[in-house]
């Protein structure tokens, strides 16, 4: 008995034909080796590879289009967001109910975006050198003994 209806073969060859064996394979489940010989014994030709490779770049443009237009509709409703929230920050900094953490707070976010919009980086390193190091120390333990001597 047969693992495989005449119906699953021939969509299974149909699919061959169209996509080649392993997206028909992958598509059906079918073994590609055995979907091969399907088409040898049944004399199924499959897609030649440069008319798979088209039909590949053309698949992968329409997902870069969707992909795009979906980034754009994002980017478009973030603003929305944005928008509204700047607004709604600007409220509570000039209400007499805000308290310095939120105006800090709102003030840090705006600076953090605005580097992000203008493709600034967001975080810092410093490098300092000994020599500056060494200067700084120098001030402490000068500081410290000027404290000491006003006690």
């Amino acid at each position: 008995m047969s693992r495989y209806t005449a119906e699953q073969r021939a969509q299974a060859l149909w699919l061959y034909s169209q996509v080649g064996p392993a997206e028909a394979a992958r598509q059906t489940g079918v073994n590609p080796g055995t979907l091969r010989s399907w088409a040898h014994r049944t004399g199924a030709a499959t897609v030649a590879p440069e008319e798979l490779r088209n039909r590949t770049g053309h698949a992968r443009a329409r997902a870069h289009a969707t992909h795009a237009d979906f980034k754009a509709d994002m980017i478009e409703q973030l603003s929305t967001v944005a928008s509204v929230a700047v607004r709604r920050e600007i409220e509570l900094v000039t209400s007499d109910s805000a308290t310095l953490r939120d105006i800090v707070g709102a003030r840090t976010r705006a600076i953090h975006d605005l580097q992000l919009l203008a493709g600034d980086p967001t975080q810092r390193t410093e490098t300092r050198t000994s020599t500056d190091l060494d200067a700084e120390i120098e001030q402490l333990v000068a500081r410290l003994d000027r404290s000491d001597v006003d006690r």
